[in-house]
């Protein structure tokens, strides 16, 4: 059994170097296309998998001394995270230009 998981790491290894890169842009903080990056085909399949991996965290909700257990993919927190930043840099911009009036 153990030599047969060695065997198909080694071919996965194998093949992971040998296929053709796929082209995906990756995002500054930002929000800008800041560089690209060349990932293979088994490179992307393994993003696409962490991506949709579960991540549960105990979050205290407002107002509560008690924590609850959220869940959430790894793509959802980053969403989140995009989202917050965004609104948060049109707040500071619309504070910006009324103190400048």
């Amino acid at each position: 059994m153990r030599y047969l998981m060695m065997i198909i790491a080694m071919a996965f290894v194998l093949t992971a170097c040998s296929s053709a890169p796929t082209n995906v842009t990756a995002e500054g903080a930002s929000g800008e296309q800041t560089e690209e990056v060349a990932l293979t085909a088994d490179q992307q399949a393994i993003k696409e998998f962490v991506d949709s991996q579960v991540v549960c965290t105990y979050e205290r909700p407002v107002g509560s001394h008690f924590k609850t257990r959220v869940c959430r993919t790894r793509d959802e927190i980053e969403r989140m995270r995009r989202k917050g930043q965004e609104a948060y840099r049109q707040i500071e911009s619309t504070s910006m230009q009324q103190g400048l009036q």
